[in-house]
């Protein structure tokens, strides 16, 4: 159990556990913030594709 805790724990008085809860809190942020931007660049590309779209262009010369 003393080779489990040496193994845990380093000199400084932080151990690997808090570096895990950090990067697990890390990844879930992260996990609620994509969807977010997924929809924002979604929205913005439909903006663009129909401002693209109403614009007059010309096809052909007469």
């Amino acid at each position: 159990m003393n080779k489990i805790k040496k193994y845990l724990s380093n000199n400084r008085g932080t151990n690997i556990l808090s570096y895990i809860i950090i990067v697990a809190v890390t990844v879930t942020i992260a996990l609620e913030i994509i969807p977010y931007f997924n929809s924002t660049i979604e929205s913005r590309s439909e903006k663009i594709i129909s401002v693209f779209n109403s614009t007059d262009t010309v096809t052909s010369v007469d």
